[in-house]
């Protein structure tokens, strides 16, 4: 950091731990992978959805949707609950909506972003 540069009082009286620095690298890591966006979209627009609903929503075969479903599931994103022989998913709680709500207005006013070296972080979390 150059010397002339200076942190602002609140950046060094309350730096971000590094724990919750890497559990939202991790989160941001989540969304990073587009089947798993447009599965929470899906989630978004809709209620309680089963997988084969999800499936032909996001041209995927059920196997993917259930596994992408579990990693969302796993990091609190999602949940499913079971009806007869289904699951019926739907977005975790209001943060999740918002979240996403949010992702999309900022998306919407950027041009495309292309990261160098492909998205290899969305890769290691799925």
């Amino acid at each position: 950091m150059s010397s002339h540069l200076r942190l602002a009082p609140a950046l060094r009286e309350q730096p971000l731990p590094e724990p919750v620095a890497r559990d939202v690298a991790t989160l941001f890591a989540l969304l990073g992978d587009p089947t798993r966006v447009r599965l929470l979209h899906a989630l978004a627009v809709g209620e309680a959805v089963r997988v084969s609903d999800l499936a032909k929503a996001v041209e995927r075969d059920p196997s993917t949707i259930s596994h992408q479903l579990r990693v969302l599931r796993d990091y609190q994103l999602v949940t499913g609950e079971r009806r007869g022989r289904g699951v019926l998913y739907r977005l975790a709680d209001s943060h999740v909506l918002t979240l996403f709500q949010q992702a999309l207005a900022h998306a919407a006013h950027q041009p495309p972003l292309h990261l160098p070296g492909g998205n290899k972080a969305a890769q290691e979390v799925g």
